[in-house]
């Protein structure tokens, strides 16, 4: 495998050859269009991964409806999976042996993780940054994850500040 990869979107990815000897995480992420079961059907190699993964002390993870994907390589049959309230049901359908849970925090069921959205990723990410480097370094990544809303300035000729009486 290997070699161009497009997106939903449009957007195409060019990707290498998967080496499955070096891999300790991966991710599935979503998209609007993951719970297609046409699109995953497109994923083709959503079952060699699966045997790679099922292989080796990988671990598995998904961020939203990266959850669909991660569902469709069966390595979620028998776990809990964390999904959003509005997907829950649909995820619950395609894929029966799945235990979904409608959750607002990521969910571990040995080393599959699964996070209902991108706020919750964020938690799980540092997770599993604390258990493969220890705790000091999840703070120091989670240090780096503060972000600040931009405040609006009023300009003194900015219509904002006028008063009208």
């Amino acid at each position: 495998m290997g070699g161009p990869v497009s997106s939903s979107c449009g957007l195409t990815v060019a990707t290498d050859r998967f080496e499955p000897k070096h891999v300790e995480t991966v991710l599935f992420v979503g998209s609007t269009t993951c719970h297609d079961k046409r699109n995953l059907r497109q994923a083709g190699g959503l079952a060699q991964l699966s045997d790679v993964l099922e292989d080796r002390e990988t671990r598995a993870g998904s961020v939203g409806t990266g959850t669909f994907s991660l569902a469709a390589t069966g390595l979620l049959d028998g776990r809990i999976a964390a999904s959003a309230s509005r997907d829950a049901m649909e995820l619950q359908r395609q894929f029966p042996k799945v235990k979904v849970v409608c959750s607002e925090a990521f969910t571990r069921d040995g080393p599959v993780w699964t996070s209902p959205n991108i706020s919750a990723a964020t938690g799980m990410i540092l997770a599993m940054v604390e258990e493969d480097n220890g705790q000091y370094l999840s703070n120091v990544v989670a240090q780096s994850f503060i972000a600040y809303r931009p405040r609006v300035r009023k300009h003194p000729c900015s219509p904002l500040n006028q008063t009208h009486g």
